[in-house]
């Protein structure tokens, strides 16, 4: 009795090893990727505009809002853009906190490439001050999500027939889908500081059924 209980120790094990290597051999899970590069579609220029206060003791002359506008629209056309083209940052302009007494309003203007974003911010009209220059991406990762999954699942695809026919398996029907989408979230935004290009990765977990 003493050596069949030591038997079915051993065997056991050698048991359950054989018993979780068969229900391997019956499916393949596989992560597939899908990637594209974004490219920017232009730049938005962020500035504000703001009034001089006079300064008798600093013999500086004040100069009005008005006037910083009119001044700045002036050295746009100068160089050759359309004041038309300025939106007022209504956002911006309700949160602002203005700690002086000076008006200060801001504003931004889309063009279409780094030079032109170059020459304005180089302008030199009183009030005006560059905040932020951003590249803009018309499309985002939320616009390729079709697209970039069906990619990914064929790549898992292509990844399980290799694999499979390797050991002498066929890759037979999917048996599960683990939609993982989009794994660089800064890609959803419409704005992008540092880099005028953005990669979008999209990944998905299948099992495929082998034969």
């Amino acid at each position: 009795m003493k050596h069949f209980f030591l038997l079915a120790l051993v065997v056991f094990p050698f048991f359950m090893m054989a018993q979780n290597e068969a229900s391997t051999d019956k499916y393949i899970r596989i992560v597939g990727l899908s990637e594209k590069t974004l490219e920017s579609d232009g730049l938005k220029v962020e500035f504000s505009l703001s009034e001089i206060p006079g300064n008798e003791y600093k013999k500086i002359l004040p100069i009005s809002m008005e006037e910083v506008r009119s001044e700045f629209n002036a050295a746009l056309k100068a160089n050759k853009f359309d004041p038309a083209k300025v939106v007022k940052d209504k956002l911006k302009n309700l949160t602002a906190t203005n700690y002086g007494k000076a008006a200060i309003e801001n504003y931004y203007i889309e063009v279409k490439s780094e030079d032109e974003a170059e020459v304005i911010s180089k302008m030199k009209t009183e009030g005006f001050k560059i905040s932020t220059v951003s590249y803009i991406f018309t499309s985002t990762a939320d616009d390729y999500g079709d697209e970039m999954s069906i990619e990914a699942i064929q790549d898992a695809k292509r990844k399980a027939n290799n694999i499979a026919k390797a050991v002498g398996k066929e890759v037979g029907a999917i048996l599960n889908i683990e939609d993982m989408k989009n794994i660089n979230s800064s890609a959803t935004s419409r704005y992008a500081v540092k880099s005028n290009t953005q990669t979008i990765s999209y990944r998905v977990n299948v099992t495929f059924e082998l034969k």
